[in-house]
């Protein structure tokens, strides 16, 4: 039964065992005014129907305010009627139905919450948790890692012996540093598509969905060993740097203290020694949103 049709046969139930009408306030002292509750549940037995839980809760949130608002009407009522103990039981069963409607009416809300089927942004459906931890993410802006990828003497080693300005290429060690950077350009595409899905409405079970296939393909582009993913391509790269010294002619000491040398002076070598927290933070992001859409889900 409608909720407004569960107030109005409270209503004809109250004026019946009482003789009397429902408490009411007046308008300039000498016209009844309107309780509102019936606009508020009828907004409210609306938002339900249409499956819009943002509606259902600012609607629920509107029949709070005018039962709370109604209730003064009642105590007021109570009181000029002190001496019809008839008319104080069925005030409180008046209230009571209140009471009941609003537990239903979240009951609803709450059932459209976990219905795959319910329309909602994509915000609402993964939830704050989830959202949160999206916005914790430091891929796109860790300034080390922007360095790094910046960084001009990536792809060169300092020529074993010197350090001079003669330089030769480390080709592999360019290879691997191009390699992050296509690597950190497919995240930032899964980033990019993520946060745009936000705020469009779509089935909740479809809305999951797309936050788990988001959160499945952002790890092969981002962390583990794999010279595609971009904390791979930095290990990679930086034992590239170091096996191009050891593949010049020259004894096992002078490569590493020529590796040495160069480490020390190589704005490209400091960044990827800084990226630690970097991947910490990510692995910790990835496993609260995977987390969070886990209890989503199962809600």
């Amino acid at each position: 039964m409608p909720l407004l049709d569960q107030w109005k046969t409270a209503k004809t139930k109250f004026e019946a065992a009482t003789g009397k009408k429902k408490p009411s306030e007046k308008f300039m002292g000498i016209y009844k005014k309107s309780s509102g509750v019936e606009s508020a549940l009828k907004k409210l037995d609306a938002a339900i129907a249409k499956k819009s839980l943002r509606e259902v809760a600012q609607s629920k949130e509107e029949f709070r305010k005018t039962h709370e608002t109604y209730y003064a009407t009642m105590v007021k009522g109570a009181k000029a009627e002190a001496g019809d103990a008839n008319y104080q039981a069925e005030l409180v069963k008046l209230n009571v139905a209140l009471n009941q409607i609003y537990r239903q009416a979240t009951e609803a809300e709450e059932a459209l919450a976990k219905d795959p089927k319910t329309p909602m942004t994509v915000e609402e459906a993964i939830g704050p948790e989830a959202v949160g931890a999206l916005g914790r993410s430091q891929l796109l802006t860790f300034a080390a890692l922007q360095g790094w990828l910046g960084a001009a003497d990536a792809g060169i080693i300092v020529k074993e012996g010197e350090l001079g300005p003669e330089k030769v290429r480390a080709p592999e060690s360019a290879k691997y540093h191009e390699g992050g950077k296509k690597a950190l350009a497919k995240a930032k595409v899964l980033y990019d598509a993520m946060n745009a899905l936000l705020p469009r409405v779509m089935e909740r079970g479809k809305a999951i969905a797309a936050a788990e296939l988001f959160i499945t393909k952002l790890p092969d582009h981002v962390l583990g060993p794999s010279e595609d993913a971009l904390q791979g391509a930095v290990g990679y790269w930086r034992n590239a740097q170091e096996e191009a010294f050891k593949s010049r002619d020259v004894s096992r000491e002078e490569a590493k203290a020529a590796y040495e040398s160069w480490s020390a002076q190589s704005n490209a070598f400091k960044f990827v020694l800084q990226l630690e927290p970097l991947w910490t933070n990510e692995t910790r992001f990835q496993s609260d949103f995977r987390r969070a859409l886990r209890k989503q889900k199962g809600a």
